[in-house]
């Protein structure tokens, strides 16, 4: 028999394994996203600026993404100090250093996740601790964002660290819980301004609790702690901020409030266009999105939830109410905006891992024999396995399958292209059509990384005599120029990823040429 530290020890290094499994083959290859392509241009920039002396350069982009640049900017500098060959991004040494930008962000990631699981064995416990951290990093949609070059997992991950320390203080008094927490809350407002309501809700936590607890005075040195380290991470880390404040500040505030709240983005909703989704586009979101595993497990969760409240027991549960309630200031404040996009529904999964965990132990521990335990462990097993397996690498495009197939869900919510299998489309175009043909495209940004320039051409512009082929993503529909041009193009051939028509190429066709 293994002992109960060597199981442990065995959990974890599966863990660790499987995560780096489900990220690391393929990773640079699989997508291309137009953001991947505007951060590794900022990261550059930002660089530049910490090499120059001129610190403004620092700041790049009101999210303001200073911690992506951080995790991604030194790494390829190195590799540009130690071979001139890539100081300048070219359609040969993209990918290179692509790979280079995206096994740095996941091995960030990969340290702030066992950062979680260590943390929370003091507030879940070892079992739960593990199963969050899990349900977390296998998730579907979730784990085809971390494989993204993009802000919103490491957002998810710095505010779920920064409440996960400052519920922690409140059982263990620890003053470096406070400090950790507001390290992280500032970090997660580094990443993305947003995280700027983590610093608010846990200041205004560590008040009220201390104060109900503790005198007034241990309330405001708390509080005082926490902001004066979540403020000062943000100064340390954001040089743009030692030679002008106030001005970057300002920035961050009125571009994101600008953009971010006011200005809306388009999206299709049951097969209509719209820039600005109503109140209904998250939780669709949500379901659309979640496995069935998490939807399951949340929801029995909420009914051991008002079982617990009518036995008053909640007190139990300290943990997931205190994150339920920023979870739900974060998602009305997201529905509010005009601004939505799916991948910012992301913070709020580390709760439905949390609740699923909390739902799955107390399941375990009522169930008696292991044929029972087993007949719980295969169907969660394989609703955990097949999705890694059956979408592997391109869990980005990841859908529910109780809403059918990806034609169906694609019905529901359109599925944006942004770059998924840029790479292996340019080869097959490539393989099919030659090395030479001009291309059009409506976004051409992320194959304008990997292929000649001079063959791309953007169709909403450009007119139809200077390109071969026209490649579509999903949802996109060829512009009035093109249909109202001499020249006519037949869709030649459907690239699926996960069962959807991913991309479309269509070939010019010499036989049929209006006059």
């Amino acid at each position: 028999m293994l002992s109960i530290k060597t199981k442990k020890t065995l959990a974890v290094t599966a863990f660790c394994i499987l995560f780096l499994v489900t990220r690391i083959p393929f990773l640079g290859f699989d997508t291309i996203n137009p953001d991947a392509v505007n951060w590794h241009f900022r990261s550059e920039q930002f660089v530049v600026g910490l090499k120059s002396g001129d610190l403004l350069k620092t700041y790049q982009h009101y999210h303001p993404g200073v911690t992506l640049m951080w995790i991604i900017g030194l790494p390829i500098e190195i590799v540009r100090q130690v071979n001139p060959e890539y100081r300048v991004y070219d359609e040969h040494n993209f990918i290179f250093l692509h790979q280079v930008a995206k096994y740095a962000l996941v091995l960030a990631q990969f340290v702030l996740t066992m950062i979680t699981f260590l943390a929370l064995k003091d507030v879940l416990g070892w079992k739960r601790s593990l199963l969050t951290v899990g349900l977390l990093s296998f998730e579907p949609f979730f784990l085809g964002n971390s494989r993204l070059l993009h802000l919103d997992v490491l957002l998810t991950q710095c505010v779920f660290l920064a409440l996960v320390f400052a519920h922690k203080y409140t059982s263990t008094r620890s003053t470096s819980s406070i400090i950790i927490s507001g390290l992280f809350s500032g970090l997660a407002f580094l990443t993305k301004s947003v995280g700027g309501l983590t610093l608010a809700l846990i200041a205004i936590y560590l008040l009220v609790h201390t104060l109900t607890k503790q005198t007034i005075k241990k309330a405001l040195r708390n509080m005082t702690l926490f902001a004066v380290t979540g403020v000062g991470t943000i100064f340390i880390f954001f040089p743009a901020l030692w030679v002008a404040p106030i001005d970057v500040l300002t920035g961050i505030y009125t571009d994101g409030l600008r953009i971010g709240t006011r200005r809306g983005h388009d999206q299709i909703v049951l097969g209509e266009y719209t820039d600005s989704a109503g109140p209904a586009y998250y939780p669709t979101v949500l379901a659309l999105k979640t496995s069935p595993v998490l939807l399951a497990g949340t929801l029995v969760f909420m009914v051991f939830l008002v079982l617990a409240y009518r036995k008053s027991t909640t007190h139990r549960l300290g943990f997931v109410l205190m994150t339920s309630v920023f979870y739900a200031v974060y998602f009305v404040g997201m529905s509010l905006a005009s601004k939505k996009i799916d991948r910012y529904m992301l913070p709020v999964y580390p709760l439905f891992c949390v609740a699923t965990a909390y739902a799955l132990t107390t399941i375990e521990a009522r169930i008696q024999g292991w044929k029972q335990k087993l007949a719980l462990c295969i169907p969660l097993a394989a609703g955990l396995a097949y999705p890694l397996i059956a979408f592997y690498p391109y869990y980005f495009t990841y859908t529910n399958p109780i809403f059918g197939s990806a034609e169906n869900a694609n019905r529901i919510i359109g599925q944006k292209p942004f770059g998924v299998g840029i790479p292996e489309l340019k080869n097959l175009i490539v393989s099919r059509y030659g090395a030479n043909v001009g291309l059009g495209f409506i976004d051409k940004k992320p194959m304008s990384m990997i292929y000649p320039n001079s063959k791309l051409f953007d169709i909403r512009v450009d007119g139809t005599k200077k390109y071969d082929l026209i490649v579509l993503g999903p949802n996109e529909v060829m512009p009035e120029n093109v249909i109202q041009s001499q020249l006519k193009y037949k869709l030649d051939y459907n690239f699926y990823i996960n069962g959807l028509a991913y991309w479309r190429v269509y070939k010019k066709d010499a036989t049929h040429v209006v006059n």
